[in-house]
């Protein structure tokens, strides 16, 4: 997911509503997370910092992990709990 998107276009991405998304991005421009630019009436949102970029891949890569090590242990239990 990369480069500069609506409001819109992030809302349909995520499936929110369009003042859940307003609102978050208002948060986040607030804090300098997402810089803006304008195209006519549409503002579009990006990631201002690489660095944000980087973590949130970083971060992902974490969750997956752990998720793999879950399902791995949960495979395990499922094994253990056959009748043999």
């Amino acid at each position: 997911m990369g480069g500069a998107r609506s409001v819109q276009e992030l809302q349909e991405a995520l499936g929110a509503d369009q003042p859940a998304v307003s609102q978050q991005l208002a948060v986040l421009r607030a804090k300098n997370i997402v810089a803006t630019t304008k195209d006519g009436t549409t503002v579009h949102y990006a990631v201002g910092d690489p660095a944000v970029r980087e973590l949130l891949e970083a971060a992902r890569r974490i969750f997956n992990n752990q998720l793999i090590g879950s399902q791995s242990m949960l495979r395990e239990l499922r094994r253990e709990r056959r009748p043999r």
